[in-house]
């Protein structure tokens, strides 16, 4: 059976996709198949067991267009996002539903509750010649990190810097830098803060951009959004279509 997190998995991939199609003005070919009530329904295909049974999700179905975007938001930040590219493309939306919801351990995926300890300043790690000698939630981040092509900081912008807990993620990657450099990963920096002021993400660009070049990582792009205290100002200014073109050109 299909557990919580194996669907989580599965629809954030679908989050991601867009089924686009065509129309044309071409007048159908004539044909002598039988109308629609007059044909046999195809034969029901069973459900595997790592594909859920079609009443284990509930959705609205959409209506006519050419381009779908399907995708699942267990806490509503892919909602919010998914409808923003779906207006901006004129498109329909198709939100999975699990019918049975998922709990607060099923969704424990935050940096923030990952129990992830400050460094130490010990250096026993001879920055990144021998693992860290604290055993925590940084293994898992690691681990994420060393099998990614690409590293997306994503932050509120804390006194005008990045938060406390990525800071602390960060700090822990001085076990690690060897690994890490050796990647060459591509980086890109996604922010947003109440400020409007030009200087507003001056410093944080600047770490960003620092780590970058320690990190051996590729600048891919950055996303600052400015005035963006709250999901409704969000809305309204021009950070999510940044998201969305940052991401198609990748």
């Amino acid at each position: 059976m299909m557990t919580r997190r194996n669907f989580l998995a599965g629809a954030a991939t679908v989050a991601m996709a867009a089924l686009a199609g065509c129309t044309s003005d071409a007048p159908e070919p004539e044909t002598d198949a039988p109308a629609p009530e007059e044909q046999e329904a195809a034969p029901e295909t069973p459900a595997t067991a790592d594909e859920p049974a079609t009443d284990e999700l509930t959705a609205d179905a959409p209506a006519s267009g050419a381009t779908l975007v399907a995708y699942f938001s267990a806490t509503g930040n892919t909602a919010g996002v998914a409808q923003a590219i779906a207006e901006r493309l004129g498109a329909d939306t198709f939100e999975l539903v699990p019918t049975d919801p998922y709990t607060d351990d099923d969704l424990d995926y935050n940096v923030a509750k990952a129990g992830v300890n400050p460094c130490a300043g010990c250096v026993a790690c001879g920055y990144g010649a021998r693992p860290c000698v604290q055993h925590d939630g940084m293994e898992r981040v690691l681990d994420a990190v060393l099998a990614a092509d690409m590293l997306v900081l994503a932050t509120p912008l804390y006194y005008y810097g990045m938060t406390a807990q990525l800071k602390t993620v960060i700090d822990r990657f001085c076990s690690a830098n060897s690994d890490i450099s050796a990647r060459h990963l591509k980086a890109a920096l996604l922010t947003v803060a109440w400020n409007a002021d030009d200087w507003t993400f001056d410093a944080l660009v600047s770490h960003y951009e620092t780590l970058c070049r320690y990190l051996s990582m590729s600048d891919c792009g950055k996303v600052l959004g400015y005035g963006c205290g709250t999901p409704g100002m969000t809305r309204h200014t021009d950070a999510p279509r940044q998201a969305f073109e940052l991401g198609a050109s990748l």
